[in-house]
């Protein structure tokens, strides 16, 4: 069987749209937002729910290790960011919302949860890839 070049192009161009629309609907799931105490004078609600859940699989309390909580970690990297160079500050937004993409996920680690609402183990996965 003979293919045309048209047809080729045709079908290359429809696999590309169907494989578009599925990687936004991966992109575009909801975050699990946590409620930050203090108001935030950089992040967003759903960019400060992410670091929370990557600062918890980073430094997990323990007996000799105080919680992010206790430190009062997100605020002041909040802070930082805030006084950082807008352009650093956005590139660490982004990197975050790359964390937190399902279709990211679909790639490197074969899950394609928001980071977020992922297992711990699932989780630390992400991170390790």
């Amino acid at each position: 069987m003979h293919i045309s070049r048209r047809d080729l192009l045709r079908y290359g161009f429809a696999v590309s749209a169907a494989t578009s629309v599925g990687l936004v609907g991966l992109a575009a799931q909801k975050s699990k937002l946590i409620t930050p105490i203090p108001p935030l004078k950089s992040l967003s609600a759903k960019e400060y729910s992410i670091l929370h859940a990557i600062s918890n699989r980073l430094l997990p309390a323990s007996v000799d290790f105080p919680s992010i909580e206790d430190t009062d970690l997100l605020t002041k990297i909040d802070l930082v960011l805030f006084k950082a160079h807008p352009g650093l500050a956005n590139e660490i937004k982004l990197l975050l919302m790359l964390i937190e993409n399902g279709a990211v996920g679909l790639v490197f680690d074969g899950t394609s949860t928001p980071f977020t609402h992922c297992t711990l183990e699932e989780q630390d996965a992400r991170l390790n890839s």
